[in-house]
């Protein structure tokens, strides 16, 4: 059992280094971030003290370290478009979120239990077939999908 959760630790590790270094290479992919951050009025001075405030004119390996380090002491970095750090624009957000996520988790798990119950004290029934053709839907169809239906229905 040691074993087995060891090598565990050891893929959720590498899987981690593994992420970090495919966000490290798109967020550079899609051009310099120093030129994105400063738009295209700037002169050269302004994008060359951009790039040194955000640690561009180092090393790759240097970034990526300094890109790690931020990471694991939760800086997440600063918004491209709103020039904001990250956490902070998480943070306010988060109240909203986390009660939209729990409303609707309550709401959810009510409905379920009043269908399961419904579906199992009348078995055979129109009710019965009518709660599995829901569950086996819900579970047949992409959540993608089912994503964009209730946003057209219920937005």
């Amino acid at each position: 059992m040691g074993r087995f959760i060891i090598i565990r630790l050891l893929q959720a590790f590498v899987a981690l280094i593994g992420i970090s270094i495919l966000i490290f290479v798109l967020v550079r992919a899609s051009g310099d971030p120093a030129l994105l951050m400063a738009g295209s009025t700037s002169t050269a001075e302004e994008i060359d003290r951009i790039r040194a405030d955000m640690g561009l004119d180092k090393s790759l390996p240097e970034q990526y370290w300094i890109f790690v380090t931020d990471l694991a002491q939760g800086d997440l970095g600063e918004s491209f478009v709103k020039q904001r750090p990250v956490t902070d624009m998480i943070f306010e957000l988060l109240p909203n979120t986390l009660s939209l996520s729990l409303t609707s988790f309550f709401l959810s798990m009510i409905l379920a239990l009043f269908l399961g119950v419904l579906g199992a004290t009348r078995r055979d029934t129109f009710w019965d077939n009518g709660v599995k053709f829901i569950a086996v839907l819900g579970q047949a169809l992409p959540v993608f999908w089912v994503g964009i239906m209730a946003i057209m229905i219920f937005a």
